[in-house]
């Protein structure tokens, strides 16, 4: 915030041209209607979240989805203040690097905005557990498909360096075929989103996971409390 207590990034005369703001007014026009309750399961990425319906394929779930399509990591950063840290969420799923990599960023460079992320967002809510859904491999973007894999492996590297609160989810693999490739019936015509086969088949292996990391966040949380009382209480 500035000294006026006001996000620089809401200033039109910082910025002329804030990409996708017209989603990010819409998520806060949302949340003015009625806001989320804190504790809640955040997925916040590119149209792969936008396009989920989370709320059917996660039903029992506190789940709140920010996803806005088009947008690589660094918007999510950008961003970070009016579609993350304001909802107090107990996990944070994360589905980046698609367009970044498509649109000429290095897996390096991509990961070095997860880390700035996962950084933050760890000094600002120490509870928090933060899941890292892998790149799909799709049709359309093959010829990416050598540094996707890079990427992924380097969100597998950040989760494996920090088992207590991060958690790769390992779901690339459930949406190939026999021989490697991309499934056709998990995919749109575009042959870039998921279709509802696709979504199906990822929400059933991920229910789990966000299951588990929401008990461990509780559980943590808890026990944050309870070490709390212990000092308070002498």
């Amino acid at each position: 915030m500035d000294a006026a207590g006001q996000h620089p990034q809401s200033n039109p005369t910082t910025q002329p041209a804030e990409p996708f703001i017209e989603q990010i007014v819409a998520f806060e026009a949302a949340d003015a209607e009625k806001m989320p309750g804190p504790g809640g399961i955040l997925f916040v990425g590119s149209s792969t979240f936008r396009l989920w319906k989370t709320d059917v394929d996660f039903a029992g779930l506190p789940v709140i989805n920010r996803g806005f399509g088009g947008s690589a990591m660094r918007h999510v950063n950008y961003y970070y203040d009016r579609i993350v840290e304001k909802y107090k969420p107990a996990v944070v799923a994360v589905y980046q690097g698609d367009n970044d990599i498509a649109g000429g960023q290095s897996p390096e460079a991509v990961m070095a905005e997860v880390k700035t992320f996962a950084a933050r967002l760890r000094t600002d809510l120490p509870d928090v557990q933060l899941v890292l859904v892998p790149v799909k491999v799709s049709a359309s973007r093959l010829r990416w498909r050598e540094q996707q894999d890079a990427f992924n492996g380097m969100l597998r590297g950040l989760a494996l360096a920090n088992p207590g609160w991060v958690t790769y989810f390992d779901g690339v693999h459930l949406l190939l075929n026999e021989v490697g490739q991309p499934e056709p019936a998990y995919f749109r015509p575009d042959r870039l989103h998921l279709s509802e086969a696709g979504y199906d088949v990822w929400s059933a292996a991920l229910r789990p996971v966000l299951t588990r990391v929401l008990e461990r966040a509780s559980a943590q949380q808890s026990q944050r409390g309870e070490s709390a009382s212990d000092v308070s209480g002498g």
